[in-house]
Protein backbone atom coordinates (compact mmCIF):
# COMPACT_ATOMS: atom_id res chain seq x y z
CA UNK A 1 0.00 0.00 0.00
CA UNK A 2 1.65 3.85 -0.61
CA UNK A 3 1.69 5.98 2.22
CA UNK A 4 -1.26 8.43 2.70
CA UNK A 5 0.32 11.27 4.55
CA UNK A 6 4.00 12.71 4.08
CA UNK A 7 6.21 14.65 5.86
CA UNK A 8 9.15 16.66 4.81
CA UNK A 9 11.58 17.49 7.33
CA UNK A 10 13.87 20.51 6.15
CA UNK A 11 16.78 21.17 7.82
CA UNK A 12 18.43 24.54 7.02
CA UNK A 13 22.44 24.48 6.83
CA UNK A 14 22.47 20.51 7.11
CA UNK A 15 25.63 19.17 5.57
CA UNK A 16 26.00 15.63 4.26
CA UNK A 17 29.06 14.80 5.59
CA UNK A 18 27.56 15.67 8.83
CA UNK A 19 24.94 13.01 8.76
CA UNK A 20 26.55 10.59 6.62
CA UNK A 21 30.40 10.81 6.99
CA UNK A 22 32.55 8.83 9.24
CA UNK A 23 34.58 11.16 10.73
CA UNK A 24 31.67 13.17 12.21
CA UNK A 25 31.87 13.90 15.85
CA UNK A 26 28.35 14.65 16.41
CA UNK A 27 25.52 12.17 18.45
CA UNK A 28 22.59 11.80 15.91
CA UNK A 29 20.19 8.43 16.90
CA UNK A 30 17.15 9.64 15.57
CA UNK A 31 18.69 10.73 11.89
CA UNK A 32 20.60 7.07 12.11
CA UNK A 33 17.29 5.19 13.13
CA UNK A 34 15.83 6.89 10.12
CA UNK A 35 18.73 6.03 7.85
CA UNK A 36 18.16 2.40 9.12
CA UNK A 37 14.48 2.18 8.04
CA UNK A 38 14.62 4.03 4.99
CA UNK A 39 16.80 5.07 1.65
CA UNK A 40 19.72 7.65 1.55
CA UNK A 41 20.81 9.04 -1.25
CA UNK A 42 24.49 9.80 -0.22
CA UNK A 43 25.17 12.05 -3.76
CA UNK A 44 22.48 14.86 -3.37
CA UNK A 45 22.90 18.31 -4.40
CA UNK A 46 21.11 21.23 -3.92
CA UNK A 47 19.90 23.69 -6.83
CA UNK A 48 20.67 26.88 -5.00
CA UNK A 49 22.63 28.05 -1.72
CA UNK A 50 20.39 30.49 -0.48
CA UNK A 51 17.22 28.87 1.33
CA UNK A 52 14.43 30.59 -0.46
CA UNK A 53 15.28 29.67 -3.75
CA UNK A 54 16.27 26.55 -2.89
CA UNK A 55 13.26 25.69 -1.56
CA UNK A 56 11.40 27.16 -4.68
CA UNK A 57 13.17 24.19 -6.62
CA UNK A 58 12.45 21.55 -4.58
CA UNK A 59 8.25 22.66 -4.34
CA UNK A 60 8.49 23.37 -7.89
CA UNK A 61 10.72 20.53 -9.43
CA UNK A 62 12.62 23.24 -10.90
CA UNK A 63 15.80 24.76 -11.43
CA UNK A 64 16.36 29.13 -10.22
CA UNK A 65 16.62 29.93 -13.60
CA UNK A 66 13.10 28.20 -14.23
CA UNK A 67 10.93 28.80 -11.52
CA UNK A 68 12.71 32.69 -11.37
CA UNK A 69 13.29 33.37 -7.53
CA UNK A 70 17.31 33.52 -7.11
CA UNK A 71 17.20 35.05 -3.65
CA UNK A 72 16.04 35.53 -0.46
CA UNK A 73 13.59 38.23 -1.23
CA UNK A 74 12.79 40.70 -3.67
CA UNK A 75 11.87 37.72 -6.50
CA UNK A 76 8.44 36.24 -7.22
CA UNK A 77 7.51 32.54 -8.73
CA UNK A 78 7.02 33.49 -13.06
CA UNK A 79 2.97 33.10 -13.05
CA UNK A 80 3.00 30.00 -15.39
CA UNK A 81 4.22 27.94 -12.23
CA UNK A 82 2.51 25.64 -10.53
CA UNK A 83 4.06 24.40 -6.68
CA UNK A 84 3.63 20.61 -5.86
CA UNK A 85 1.65 21.50 -2.41
CA UNK A 86 -0.87 23.49 -5.04
CA UNK A 87 -1.02 20.00 -6.97
CA UNK A 88 -1.10 17.97 -3.84
CA UNK A 89 -4.37 19.97 -2.47
CA UNK A 90 -5.97 19.97 -5.92
CA UNK A 91 -5.63 16.07 -5.61
CA UNK A 92 -7.59 15.79 -2.20
CA UNK A 93 -4.50 16.66 0.29
CA UNK A 94 -4.11 19.14 3.10
CA UNK A 95 -0.79 21.04 2.98
CA UNK A 96 0.58 22.48 6.31
CA UNK A 97 3.89 24.35 6.26
CA UNK A 98 5.78 24.64 10.17
CA UNK A 99 8.39 27.62 8.93
CA UNK A 100 10.92 29.18 10.69
CA UNK A 101 13.65 31.67 9.49
CA UNK A 102 13.46 33.69 6.70
CA UNK A 103 10.03 31.81 5.32
CA UNK A 104 7.32 33.47 5.95
CA UNK A 105 4.27 33.35 4.20
CA UNK A 106 4.95 35.91 1.59
CA UNK A 107 8.07 34.51 0.96
CA UNK A 108 8.53 34.29 -2.67
CA UNK A 109 8.61 30.96 -4.35
CA UNK A 110 6.21 29.66 -0.98
CA UNK A 111 2.99 28.86 -1.55
CA UNK A 112 0.26 26.63 -2.16
CA UNK A 113 -0.17 25.92 1.53
CA UNK A 114 -3.77 25.25 3.38
CA UNK A 115 -2.48 26.75 6.46
CA UNK A 116 1.14 28.29 7.90
CA UNK A 117 2.53 27.69 11.40
CA UNK A 118 5.15 30.21 11.18
CA UNK A 119 8.03 31.36 13.80
CA UNK A 120 11.05 33.68 13.89
CA UNK A 121 14.16 32.66 15.48
CA UNK A 122 14.07 34.69 18.35
CA UNK A 123 10.54 33.22 19.29
CA UNK A 124 12.42 29.94 20.73
CA UNK A 125 12.39 27.73 17.40
CA UNK A 126 12.54 23.94 18.53
CA UNK A 127 13.04 24.66 22.08
CA UNK A 128 10.54 27.16 22.60
CA UNK A 129 5.76 26.92 22.30
CA UNK A 130 5.76 26.85 18.56
CA UNK A 131 7.38 23.42 18.78
CA UNK A 132 5.20 22.38 21.39
CA UNK A 133 2.56 23.43 19.58
CA UNK A 134 3.30 21.15 16.27
CA UNK A 135 3.68 17.88 18.77
CA UNK A 136 0.57 18.61 20.13
CA UNK A 137 -0.88 19.19 16.50
CA UNK A 138 0.59 15.61 15.26
CA UNK A 139 -0.58 13.98 18.53
CA UNK A 140 -4.04 15.16 17.83
CA UNK A 141 -3.82 14.46 14.13
CA UNK A 142 -4.15 16.33 11.38
CA UNK A 143 -6.54 16.03 8.66
CA UNK A 144 -6.15 13.00 6.25
CA UNK A 145 -4.39 12.69 3.53
CA UNK A 146 -2.19 15.74 4.76
CA UNK A 147 1.14 16.83 3.40
CA UNK A 148 3.05 18.54 6.25
CA UNK A 149 6.56 20.35 5.48
CA UNK A 150 8.53 21.51 8.73
CA UNK A 151 11.27 23.64 8.46
CA UNK A 152 13.99 23.34 11.08
CA UNK A 153 16.45 27.01 11.76
CA UNK A 154 18.59 25.57 14.90
CA UNK A 155 21.90 24.82 12.71
CA UNK A 156 21.63 28.48 10.67
CA UNK A 157 23.85 30.93 12.41
CA UNK A 158 23.78 32.07 15.14
CA UNK A 159 23.45 28.71 16.55
CA UNK A 160 21.49 27.48 19.25
CA UNK A 161 23.19 24.92 21.63
CA UNK A 162 21.32 24.15 24.48
CA UNK A 163 23.80 24.31 27.68
CA UNK A 164 23.86 20.40 28.15
CA UNK A 165 24.62 19.60 24.89
CA UNK A 166 27.79 22.04 24.67
CA UNK A 167 30.33 20.03 25.20
CA UNK A 168 33.12 17.61 23.43
CA UNK A 169 31.07 14.60 23.51
CA UNK A 170 28.34 15.64 21.37
CA UNK A 171 30.48 17.43 18.70
CA UNK A 172 33.62 19.46 18.04
CA UNK A 173 32.57 22.59 16.77
CA UNK A 174 29.41 25.03 17.81
CA UNK A 175 27.65 23.29 14.55
CA UNK A 176 27.92 19.19 15.44
CA UNK A 177 26.88 20.30 19.26
CA UNK A 178 23.70 21.99 17.61
CA UNK A 179 22.90 19.14 15.40
CA UNK A 180 23.50 16.51 18.44
CA UNK A 181 20.55 18.80 20.15
CA UNK A 182 18.39 19.22 17.26
CA UNK A 183 18.40 15.27 16.25
CA UNK A 184 16.71 15.23 19.98
CA UNK A 185 13.85 17.16 18.44
CA UNK A 186 13.57 15.69 15.38
CA UNK A 187 13.12 12.30 17.50
CA UNK A 188 9.93 13.93 19.14
CA UNK A 189 8.59 14.63 15.67
CA UNK A 190 9.55 11.18 14.10
CA UNK A 191 7.94 9.37 17.11
CA UNK A 192 4.54 10.94 16.58
CA UNK A 193 4.71 9.79 12.47
CA UNK A 194 2.44 6.74 11.63
CA UNK A 195 5.82 3.83 9.92
CA UNK A 196 3.32 3.71 7.32
CA UNK A 197 3.50 7.48 6.64
CA UNK A 198 6.41 8.84 4.54
CA UNK A 199 9.18 10.70 5.89
CA UNK A 200 11.64 13.14 3.31
CA UNK A 201 14.57 14.79 5.66
CA UNK A 202 17.18 17.09 3.52
CA UNK A 203 19.12 19.98 4.09
CA UNK A 204 18.21 23.30 1.53
CA UNK A 205 21.55 24.20 1.87
CA UNK A 206 25.12 23.19 3.36
CA UNK A 207 27.37 25.56 5.65
CA UNK A 208 30.81 26.21 5.29
CA UNK A 209 31.72 25.89 9.12
CA UNK A 210 35.27 25.66 11.18
CA UNK A 211 36.19 22.13 11.93
CA UNK A 212 37.49 23.12 15.43
CA UNK A 213 36.39 25.54 18.41
CA UNK A 214 39.95 27.40 17.73
CA UNK A 215 39.27 27.99 13.93
CA UNK A 216 35.63 28.76 14.56
CA UNK A 217 36.62 31.89 16.12
CA UNK A 218 39.29 32.33 13.72
CA UNK A 219 36.69 32.72 11.02
CA UNK A 220 34.57 34.56 12.73
CA UNK A 221 36.48 37.53 13.33
CA UNK A 222 37.90 37.25 9.69
CA UNK A 223 34.27 37.29 8.68
CA UNK A 224 33.59 40.05 10.83
CA UNK A 225 36.36 42.34 9.68
CA UNK A 226 35.60 41.42 6.08
CA UNK A 227 31.84 42.69 6.98
CA UNK A 228 33.05 46.02 7.87
CA UNK A 229 35.03 46.36 5.29
CA UNK A 230 32.36 45.35 2.83
CA UNK A 231 34.16 43.03 1.10
CA UNK A 232 32.18 40.85 -0.92
CA UNK A 233 33.59 38.14 -3.82
CA UNK A 234 34.63 34.83 -4.48
CA UNK A 235 36.41 32.41 -2.74
CA UNK A 236 39.51 31.28 -4.98
CA UNK A 237 40.55 27.38 -4.26
CA UNK A 238 43.52 27.22 -1.46
CA UNK A 239 42.66 30.55 0.06
CA UNK A 240 41.42 30.07 3.84
CA UNK A 241 37.14 30.26 3.36
CA UNK A 242 34.81 31.66 4.92
CA UNK A 243 31.83 30.57 7.14
CA UNK A 244 28.08 30.95 6.07
CA UNK A 245 26.27 29.92 2.73
CA UNK A 246 25.26 31.51 -0.43
CA UNK A 247 28.84 32.41 -1.81
CA UNK A 248 29.23 29.83 -4.07
CA UNK A 249 28.25 25.96 -4.83
CA UNK A 250 31.47 24.62 -3.54
CA UNK A 251 31.01 20.52 -1.79
CA UNK A 252 30.30 21.74 1.84
CA UNK A 253 27.52 23.94 0.64
CA UNK A 254 25.50 22.00 -2.57
CA UNK A 255 25.98 18.46 -0.45
CA UNK A 256 23.05 18.04 1.45
CA UNK A 257 21.58 14.75 3.08
CA UNK A 258 18.16 13.53 1.21
CA UNK A 259 16.44 9.90 3.50
CA UNK A 260 13.05 8.67 2.72
CA UNK A 261 11.66 6.10 4.96
CA UNK A 262 8.45 4.93 5.24
CA UNK A 263 5.36 2.70 3.57
CA UNK A 264 6.89 0.59 1.23
CA UNK A 265 10.33 1.94 1.15
CA UNK A 266 13.31 -0.83 1.47
CA UNK A 267 15.11 -0.47 5.05
CA UNK A 268 18.97 0.12 5.46
CA UNK A 269 19.23 0.89 1.11
CA UNK A 270 21.70 3.55 -0.18
CA UNK A 271 21.34 4.92 -3.43
CA UNK A 272 25.06 6.00 -4.87
CA UNK A 273 23.86 7.66 -8.10
CA UNK A 274 23.71 11.68 -7.86
CA UNK A 275 20.84 13.11 -7.88
CA UNK A 276 19.04 16.94 -7.15
CA UNK A 277 16.52 18.27 -4.91
CA UNK A 278 14.36 19.71 -7.75
CA UNK A 279 13.89 15.04 -7.61
CA UNK A 280 12.32 15.33 -4.34
CA UNK A 281 8.62 16.27 -5.05
CA UNK A 282 8.18 13.79 -8.04
CA UNK A 283 9.54 11.53 -6.23
CA UNK A 284 6.75 11.90 -3.59
CA UNK A 285 4.12 12.25 -5.81
CA UNK A 286 4.60 8.46 -7.57
CA UNK A 287 5.42 7.14 -4.15
CA UNK A 288 1.93 8.30 -2.84
CA UNK A 289 0.73 6.73 -5.76
CA UNK A 290 -0.44 10.01 -7.78
CA UNK A 291 1.25 10.54 -10.38
CA UNK A 292 0.32 14.19 -10.77
CA UNK A 293 2.60 16.03 -12.54
CA UNK A 294 2.49 20.19 -14.05
CA UNK A 295 1.68 20.11 -17.61
CA UNK A 296 5.01 21.97 -18.50
CA UNK A 297 8.37 19.98 -18.36
CA UNK A 298 10.19 19.90 -15.14
CA UNK A 299 13.55 19.53 -14.43
CA UNK A 300 12.82 16.92 -11.22
CA UNK A 301 12.69 13.32 -11.83
CA UNK A 302 10.80 10.41 -9.61
CA UNK A 303 14.03 8.61 -7.90
CA UNK A 304 11.91 5.24 -7.59
CA UNK A 305 13.52 3.92 -10.28
CA UNK A 306 16.88 4.44 -8.32
CA UNK A 307 15.40 2.92 -5.43
CA UNK A 308 14.31 -0.25 -7.03
CA UNK A 309 18.28 -0.35 -8.45
CA UNK A 310 17.08 0.76 -12.05
CA UNK A 311 19.82 3.25 -12.45
CA UNK A 312 20.10 2.20 -16.49
CA UNK A 313 19.94 5.93 -18.20
CA UNK A 314 19.93 7.87 -15.23
CA UNK A 315 22.05 10.86 -16.22
CA UNK A 316 24.24 12.05 -13.42
CA UNK A 317 24.13 15.82 -13.42
CA UNK A 318 22.86 18.82 -11.36
CA UNK A 319 22.20 22.07 -12.05
CA UNK A 320 23.68 24.14 -8.89
CA UNK A 321 23.73 27.91 -8.43
CA UNK A 322 24.80 30.95 -5.82
CA UNK A 323 23.15 34.33 -6.05
CA UNK A 324 21.19 36.66 -3.68
CA UNK A 325 21.77 38.51 -0.53
CA UNK A 326 25.32 37.18 0.07
CA UNK A 327 25.94 38.08 -3.52
CA UNK A 328 24.08 41.15 -4.11
CA UNK A 329 25.28 42.21 -7.24
CA UNK A 330 24.61 39.88 -10.21
CA UNK A 331 27.52 40.05 -11.97
CA UNK A 332 29.11 37.80 -8.57
CA UNK A 333 26.72 35.40 -8.98
CA UNK A 334 27.78 31.52 -9.55
CA UNK A 335 26.57 29.26 -12.37
CA UNK A 336 27.01 25.57 -12.26
CA UNK A 337 27.25 22.05 -13.47
CA UNK A 338 28.30 19.03 -10.70
CA UNK A 339 28.52 15.66 -11.95
CA UNK A 340 30.22 12.53 -9.77
CA UNK A 341 33.55 12.92 -11.76
CA UNK A 342 33.44 16.82 -11.91
CA UNK A 343 32.34 20.39 -10.48
CA UNK A 344 32.40 23.09 -13.47
CA UNK A 345 31.12 26.83 -12.41
CA UNK A 346 31.17 30.27 -13.41
CA UNK A 347 29.94 33.87 -13.54
CA UNK A 348 27.75 34.02 -16.21
CA UNK A 349 26.13 37.86 -15.90
CA UNK A 350 29.74 39.10 -15.29
CA UNK A 351 31.66 41.26 -17.75
CA UNK A 352 35.24 39.42 -16.91
CA UNK A 353 33.93 35.83 -16.56
CA UNK A 354 35.67 33.65 -13.62
CA UNK A 355 35.64 30.00 -14.16
CA UNK A 356 36.21 27.18 -11.57
CA UNK A 357 36.79 23.32 -12.80
CA UNK A 358 37.29 21.12 -9.58
CA UNK A 359 38.14 17.35 -10.44
CA UNK A 360 35.77 15.86 -7.23
CA UNK A 361 37.62 12.33 -7.05
CA UNK A 362 40.81 13.19 -7.03
CA UNK A 363 40.58 16.76 -5.54
CA UNK A 364 37.51 16.45 -3.00
CA UNK A 365 38.66 19.31 -1.27
CA UNK A 366 38.04 21.55 -4.55
CA UNK A 367 41.73 22.99 -3.63
CA UNK A 368 43.12 23.08 -7.21
CA UNK A 369 41.15 25.05 -10.07
CA UNK A 370 41.56 23.16 -13.12
CA UNK A 371 39.50 25.11 -15.65
CA UNK A 372 42.86 26.34 -17.59
CA UNK A 373 44.22 23.13 -17.59
CA UNK A 374 41.16 21.16 -18.78
CA UNK A 375 40.01 23.21 -21.21
CA UNK A 376 38.10 20.81 -22.80
CA UNK A 377 36.02 20.06 -20.28
CA UNK A 378 35.58 23.27 -19.03
CA UNK A 379 34.20 24.33 -22.34
CA UNK A 380 31.66 21.44 -22.68
CA UNK A 381 29.96 21.88 -18.95
CA UNK A 382 29.83 25.34 -19.56
CA UNK A 383 27.88 24.56 -22.21
CA UNK A 384 25.44 22.64 -20.73
CA UNK A 385 25.05 24.96 -18.40
CA UNK A 386 24.12 27.88 -20.40
CA UNK A 387 22.14 25.56 -22.46
CA UNK A 388 20.16 25.30 -19.27
CA UNK A 389 20.28 29.33 -18.81
CA UNK A 390 18.95 29.84 -22.15
CA UNK A 391 16.23 27.38 -22.09
CA UNK A 392 14.75 29.12 -18.87
CA UNK A 393 15.00 32.16 -20.74
CA UNK A 394 13.30 31.02 -23.92
CA UNK A 395 10.51 28.71 -21.95
CA UNK A 396 9.71 31.78 -19.72
CA UNK A 397 8.80 33.97 -22.50
CA UNK A 398 6.91 31.74 -24.30
CA UNK A 399 4.58 30.52 -21.45
CA UNK A 400 4.22 34.36 -20.26
CA UNK A 401 3.25 35.31 -24.06
CA UNK A 402 0.97 32.37 -23.72
CA UNK A 403 -0.56 33.23 -20.11
CA UNK A 404 -0.87 37.03 -21.50
CA UNK A 405 -2.80 36.17 -25.09
CA UNK A 406 -5.09 33.57 -22.68
CA UNK A 407 -5.85 36.64 -20.37
CA UNK A 408 -6.62 38.74 -23.20
CA UNK A 409 -9.06 35.83 -25.16
CA UNK A 410 -10.77 35.84 -21.74
CA UNK A 411 -10.95 39.44 -21.02
CA UNK A 412 -12.69 39.47 -24.77
CA UNK A 413 -15.14 36.83 -23.86
CA UNK A 414 -16.34 38.51 -20.63
CA UNK A 415 -16.46 42.05 -22.76
CA UNK A 416 -18.85 40.04 -25.24
CA UNK A 417 -20.55 38.75 -22.84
Amino acid sequence: MPPRNVVLLLVDCLRADKVYGRERTCQTPNLDGLRSRGVSFIQAVTASTTTTPSLSSMLTALYPPDHGVRSLYGYRLRPWVRTYPQILRSAGYHAFIHAAGPLSPGASGIGGFERWWFFEQAGGGAYGPKHRDLISKLREGLPEPWFLLIHLWELHSPRYVPREYNRSEFGANPYERALSALDHKIGEILDLVDPSDLVILTGDHGEMIADTMAGYWILRARNLILRALGKVGLVEPGLLRRTGHGFHVLEPLVRVPLIAAGGPLPRGAEVREQVSLVDVMPTVSDLVGLGVHPRYPIRGRSLTGLIRGEADGWVEEAYVEAAGSVLPRRELWISGLRTPKYKYAFTPYAARIREFLFDLERDPGETRNLARDLPEVARAMRGRVERILREAEVASRIRSAAARLRSRIAGRGRGAG
